[in-house]
């Protein structure tokens, strides 16, 4: 098709073009699809941009019009573009079914095949000065992509290691409190200390059944099996964090404003961890201080206060700290859009306020 010829087959120069540039993107999209494709990420990155390369190279001006936009004004339409998303979506696919996921990585990719194909085209046409580089394009792309990997696991263990932090700390401050109650009342208080031994068998159980759903996420995500364990929810703060608190000797009282509604179950579970690392904090740093936790449902956030009272007198409990509590805290709520702010009250207290969305948007593996 050339425009001198076939501009009066057309309504505008711009319908011209827009035909053009819907079957220049079918070419490429029949030209792919006669490939034999490898299954390997490095075997199809280095095929397709020798197929892009060679494609652009067979005529400048149809590649102009599919990758560079040189015409001033024009826009393909919604369908003749219709044609180019297949292009896209078809590498996209192929590159994801490799291990390739990341747009970032597939943007590289385009990027630096189309500086080779423009200047192969404009300084050695015909030649193979800079399609001998397209080895470097795939170890470039290859490098970043397993730079990326190594970055989300390395993020993926600090998640596991703050999220275990969290349950333990909580577990063993509430338990080891227990068991020094037991050795002062043992003897003149048998029944009280037998409570408390079997409240002490209560926390150890939930510990155990929180690091199991952990343990079920994670068998989840690797594609090692189905989680049977479900996530913590906004229900189970009262149900369980708030129950074992006060039957562990802290004065806490729970107050909800607004009317309950359905949010993320990301956020449910994020809700429930907040609750349980601050109460955690109070006893482990506040003893028995009086402590309020609210949870206020806003039209657009669901909002969780937890403040306790001064302190009198120091937690007997004796757990250090492995600094992770704020800080996992901190990674959590930010990582699906919300915020988190903490610090001591006038009164000599201490206050933790978090805004959630009510859905989430994960930016970080912290979030799961």
């Amino acid at each position: 098709m050339r425009p001198a010829t076939l501009r009066r087959y057309f309504d505008s120069e711009h319908a011209l073009h827009d035909a053009m540039y819907a079957q220049g993107n079918q070419q490429l999209l029949e030209r792919l699809a006669e490939q034999q494709w490898p299954d390997d990420l490095r075997g199809i990155l280095h095929l397709c941009a020798l197929v892009f390369i060679e494609f652009g190279a067979e005529d400048v001006q149809r590649s102009q019009l599919l990758f560079q936009r040189p015409i001033p004004g024009f826009e393909p339409s919604s369908e003749a573009n219709a044609v180019a998303v297949q292009v896209f979506e078809q590498m996209r696919a192929r590159f994801a079914a490799a291990g390739l996921n990341g747009l970032a990585h597939l943007d590289l990719w385009a990027a630096l095949v189309a500086g080779v194909e423009t200047q192969q085209t404009a300084n050695d046409p015909g030649g193979d000065r800079w399609l001998r580089l397209v080895d470097e394009v795939v170890d470039l792309v290859e490098r970043a992509a397993w730079a990326e990997r190594e970055r989300l696991l390395l993020a993926e263990r600090s998640h596991i290691a703050a999220e275990m932090h969290d349950v333990l700390a909580r577990g063993l401050s509430l338990m080891i409190g227990q068991a020094n109650a037991v050795e002062m009342i043992a003897e003149r208080d048998p029944e009280t200390a037998a409570r408390t031994a079997r409240l002490m068998g209560d926390i150890g159980r939930q510990a155990l059944t929180e690091l199991r759903q952990i343990l079920g996420v994670l068998r989840r995500d690797c594609g090692c099996g189905d989680s049977e364990e479900s996530q913590p929810t906004v229900a189970d703060i009262d149900k369980v964090l708030i129950e074992q608190s006060r039957a562990a000797g802290l004065p806490v009282t729970l107050e909800i404003d607004g009317k309950r509604r359905p949010v993320d179950e990301l956020v449910e579970s994020t809700a429930y961890r907040v609750v349980r690392e601050a109460l955690t904090n109070v006893h482990k740093h506040a003893g028995t201080s009086p402590t309020q936790v609210l949870l206020r449902y806003g039209a657009d956030t669901l909002e969780i206060v937890v403040e306790n009272a001064r302190p009198q007198q120091r937690s007997s409990v004796g757990l250090p700290s492995s600094g992770f509590g704020l800080l996992g805290m901190r990674e959590r709520v930010t990582a699906i859009g919300g915020t988190l702010s903490a610090g001591a009250t006038d009164a000599g207290g201490f206050r933790l306020s978090v805004a959630l969305p009510y859905d989430a948007s994960i930016t970080s593996p912290a979030a799961s």
